[in-house]
C-alpha cells in the first residue's frame, strides 16, 4: 500500500483513496484490515522517560477519564502477530518499514485500546513499546581519499542516514531534480573538505521502503594536503564534531543540569591513501570516552599502507549534572584537539 499510495490527494474516504491511488493511507489501512476481518488495536504513545520534555505550564491538564490523542506524542495501529506479539504500526511516514519503531520510542509507555473479539466494547490496557538496538537510527559516512604528490586528492564515498531521520528526507528528495540534489550534496561536502568539487552523484533506491538514504559521490579537492620539506602535511579531514559539542559548554560554570532529551548517533570512517612513494610517518593516539550520555571514540590504524580513521559519537539522551560540568568541558576540549590532529607523510 505504501508503494501504491504515494500522495495525499483529496479523497474523502478509503474507497476513493483506493480508486484514485491517493489519499489518507492510515484510514485506508484500517479499512482494509476491517474488511479482511483483522482485529486491530490503537496505541497512544508517550515519550520514553529520557526523552521527556519539561511540562509547559500553559498546557491544559489532560482528562484521564479517557485517552485524549492530543495528550500523546504519537498514534500507532496495533496488530496481533502470528507469534502472539503485538506489531505497532506507524503510518505517518510512507517509507517507514512495516512495524518499525524508532530508537527514541524504545520502551516508551503506551495506552492500548483493543477491539473486542466478540460483540461489545473494547478495553484499554497499559503497556510499553518493545526495545531494540538504539544505534539503528544513525548517520554513517564513508570516504576514501586518494592523495596525490602535489597535495590534491580524489574523493569517493557515501553519506548515509539509517532509520528514523531518513524517511521524510527521502520523501522530499524523491521529487527533487537530480541536479539540485547534486548541488546540495556538493555544498555539504565542501563544508567538510574545503574546495570539494563533485564529478558524480548518485542517490540509489531513494523511493524504496526499508532502505537507508544513501548519497554517493565522487569528486576532487585541489589542495587537501600541504607540501613540506619532508613530504606532505594533512589536517584530519571531515566534519568537526568537537565544534558541535562546544555548544554544550559555552558557560563558564553551570548551576543546573544540562538535559539532553534527544539522541545523535554518528559513525564515520575515512580511508586515506598515500601517494606512490609516500608513507605515514606516525599514527596519532586514539581517544575514547565510553561513558553515557557522551560516548565518543576516535581511532587510527595503518592498514595496507592506508591511514584508516574511525570515529563514533553517541550523544544523549541523559543529563550532565553541575558537578560533572568541568569534566564535560575537558572532554570537549580533548575531542576538539584530537579532531585537529595533523597527519604527516614522508617519502619512503
Amino acid at each position: 500500500m505504501n508503494s501504491t499510495i504515494t500522495t495525499d490527494g483529496d479523497s474523502w474516504n478509503a474507497h476513493q483513496t483506493l480508486k484514485s491511488h491517493a489519499g489518507n493511507r492510515r484510514e485506508l489501512f484500517i479499512s482494509l484490515c476491517a474488511a479482511a476481518g483483522v482485529y486491530l488495536g490503537f496505541a497512544y504513545v508517550d515519550a520514553a522517560p529520557p526523552y521527556k520534555s519539561a511540562p509547559e505550564e500553559s498546557l491544559p491538564r489532560p482528562h484521564w477519564a479517557y485517552p485524549n490523542r492530543d495528550d500523546f506524542d504519537e498514534f500507532y495501529i496495533v496488530i496481533l502477530g502470528e507469534d502472539g506479539q503485538d506489531i505497532f504500526v506507524n503510518m505517518d511516514d510512507r517509507l517507514r518499514p512495516f512495524g518499525e519503531i524508532p530508537a527514541r520510542r524504545f520502551n516508551a509507555p503506551v495506552i492500548i485500546w483493543r477491539e473486542s473479539l466478540y460483540s461489545g466494547p473494547g478495553d484499554y490496557e497499559l503497556g510499553h513499546l518493545p526495545g531494540g538496538n538504539r544505534e539503528k537510527d544513525r548517520f554513517e559516512n564513508h570516504v576514501t581519499i586518494q592523495l596525490a604528490e602535489d597535495g590534491s586528492a580524489k574523493l569517493e564515498g557515501s553519506i548515509s542516514i539509517h532509520g528514523e531521520r531518513s524517511y521524510a528526507l527521502k520523501e522530499s528528495m524523491r521529487t527533487t531534480a537530480n541536479d539540485e540534489l547534486c548541488n546540495d550534496l556538493e555544498a555539504m561536502l565542501a563544508q567538510q573538505f574545503q574546495g570539494f568539487e563533485a564529478d558524480e552523484c548518485e542517490f540509489p533506491r531513494i523511493g524504496q521502503v526499508g532502505t537507508p538514504l544513501n548519497r554517493g559521490f565522487k569528486g576532487s579537492v585541489r589542495e587537501l594536503a600541504t607540501k613540506t620539506k619532508e613530504g606532505l602535511s594533512l589536517d584530519l579531514p571531515g566534519e568537526k564534531i568537537g565544534l558541535l559539542l562546544s555548544n554544550l559548554v559555552e558557560s563558564r560554570k553551570r548551576e543546573s543540569d544540562i538535559v539532553l532529551n534527544f539522541d545523535l548517533v554518528q559513525i564515520d570512517e575515512f580511508r586515506i591513501k598515500a601517494p606512490v612513494g609516500y608513507a605515514f610517518s606516525a599514527v596519532p593516539d586514539d581517544l575514547v570516552y565510553p561513558t553515557a550520555p557522551l560516548v565518543y571514540e576516535l581511532k587510527f590504524r595503518v592498514e595496507d599502507g592506508d591511514m584508516v580513521v574511525r570515529r563514533k559519537l553517541v550523544l544523549g539522551p541523559g543529563r550532565f549534572k553541575p558537578v560533572e560540568y568541568s569534566d564535560l568541558v575537558e572532554q570537549v576540549k580533548r575531542i576538539t584537539q584530537a579532531e585537529n590532529s595533523t597527519l604527516k607523510l614522508v617519502k619512503s
